[in-house]
């Protein structure tokens, strides 16, 4: 998705603008460890289809490159962040939430990433509860919405914030209306025996929250989530892998031998402590990187629809149908909603048609080869119904779904004009299910004009007849895909595409 940008700084477009309708609420947004590289851009089409503005800001772990309260840039690293700087409280309030324009750093996985920047928190500022609810129940990127209470780089942080800064004291004490409740405890990258996890509950006891607790019914639920290292974990599993190999525990270099077989340099002996520390077991302490609270709001319910329209339970699917979580997420950035026409000229099995029809939008598409549109005929099922269509009913989408067309795309039948909301595809490209485009390989034998048999009848009119076809090379493809988008579309940027 683009991004624009001016002399006075980058705007986005889910940047909340100030609009008179006072401070929104702060939200802390729990994603999915999968995509990661689409969990922002499918935020961003959410919230647009949704209509709901929002603001990023700063998490305890995330905040490499902050905003302080006096308005100063600030650079910080995990190198030379020392304790005084760690025990420094995080007010998230001292971010104005319609004037402050901050985004999530981008996914890098680099040796020397710094490994907060693949958090899976969020904070962000919504303009309230049912705007949540909304995009829980849009994107499947979203696992939770909670309200926001109180977040910080270790437990005495967020405890001093409960106890001391004054929003966060009366959201706590707000939720003790004497109704039902129950904790929930989160860890992220690191498990926790229960033991562990009654502890972390204990720990905020000054609560005292006075109705009853209900484990099953409650009317009310907040939660605490702790998360750590990814990346200081994914270490500590290669060295465990490495430990656990053939008889590598029963020889005395097995330090050494662990640091030479993960290529980890030796640096004044820093490395071979690391390894020696984390060879039995990380610390909880020593990974963690933040803990937040808050009171849950929306479960991401839009998850579902993955299970859903899982392949493995779909009627009808092909060699190259698409997954259905990223069928979703192209469905989500193409803006499907209810009053959209989409279309998708190399249809296929139509995994991404399902998904955006999921949404509400009108579908359709084409395939130069109709065959896999169509399917085969199931006489045993006596459903009347094949392809597409039977797999379409098999979600409830049918009406939604208004026709596949066999067409190639080069030689389509439209009219240059926005007749499609937006063009969503997933290009053929390989050997096995390579792109192909109607034509000879030897452009001699090529006609312009129909060919007439014995009996007088045109070749092209036979029943079956089989158009020749020729390859196609994934650069023409791909421009040829981009010309169609901006001839068919109202405007390009309404499209969505995914090469692969």
């Amino acid at each position: 998705m683009a991004e624009s940008s001016s002399k006075s700084g980058s705007t986005s477009a889910g940047r909340a603008e100030e609009d008179g309708k006072g401070e929104r609420d702060l939200y802390i947004v729990h994603f999915t460890a999968s995509n990661l590289s689409f969990r922002i851009p499918d935020w961003q089409a959410t919230c647009t289809a949704l209509n709901i503005e929002y603001a990023f800001i700063p998490t305890p772990a995330s905040a490499k490159t902050h905003l302080s309260k006096k308005g100063k840039e600030k650079e910080r690293s995990s190198d030379d962040e020392d304790e005084d700087d760690k025990d420094e409280l995080y007010d998230p309030y001292s971010y104005n939430s319609t004037t402050f324009d901050w985004h999530p750093p981008e996914l890098d996985y680099s040796p020397n990433t710094d490994a907060r920047l693949v958090s899976a928190l969020h904070l962000v500022y919504l303009p309230s509860d049912e705007a949540a609810r909304a995009i829980c129940a849009r994107s499947t990127q979203v696992k939770a919405i909670y309200a926001y209470w109180s977040a910080g780089r270790s437990y005495d942080q967020t405890h001093s914030l409960l106890k001391t800064q004054p929003r966060s004291l009366a959201k706590w004490k707000r939720f003790d209306d004497g109704s039902s409740w129950k904790a929930t405890f989160l860890s992220i990258n690191q498990s926790m025996s229960t033991k562990d996890t009654i502890e972390r509950i204990n720990s905020f006891g000054f609560f005292d929250f006075q109705g009853p607790i209900s484990l099953k019914k409650a009317k009310q639920e907040w939660g605490i989530i702790e998360e750590h290292s990814f990346l200081a974990n994914q270490e500590e599993a290669q060295l465990r892998n490495v430990e656990n190999q053939k008889g590598l525990l029963h020889q005395t270099t097995s330090i050494e031998a662990a640091t030479a077989s993960l290529s980890i340099p030796d640096e004044g002996g820093a490395k071979e402590e690391g390894i020696r520390r984390r060879g039995r077991r990380s610390d909880a302490r020593d990974t963690l990187i933040q803990v937040v609270v808050g009171q849950l709001v929306a479960q991401g319910t839009a998850r579902d629809l993955i299970m859903k329209m899982d392949l493995k339970k779909r009627v009808y699917i092909g060699n190259t149908s698409m997954p259905a979580e990223q069928s979703l997420l192209m469905a989500t950035m193409a803006l499907a909603k209810p009053g959209k026409l989409i279309y998708d000229p190399f249809a296929g099995t139509g995994s991404i048609l399902y998904a955006c029809a999921q949404y509400g939008a009108h579908v359709m598409g084409s395939d130069i080869d109709a065959r896999m549109m169509k399917g085969k005929d199931v006489v045993k099922k006596g459903e009347g119904k094949t392809g597409l269509s039977r797999a379409a009913g098999q979600y409830g989408l049918q009406d939604l779904v208004v026709d596949g067309l066999g067409a190639d795309m080069t030689q389509h039948p439209w009219r240059r004009g926005g007749i499609f909301d937006a063009i969503v595809a997933v290009p053929p490209y390989g050997i096995r299910a390579g792109a192909k485009r109607l034509g000879r390989r030897n452009l001699a034998r090529q006609r312009d004009e129909p060919f007439q048999m014995a009996d007088g009848s045109l070749s092209h009119e036979l029943s079956d007849y089989i158009s020749p076809t020729r390859p196609y090379h994934l650069l023409d493809l791909t421009r040829d895909l981009l010309d169609f988008t901006t001839c068919l579309s109202p405007t390009a940027a309404s499209s969505s595409g995914c090469l692969v």
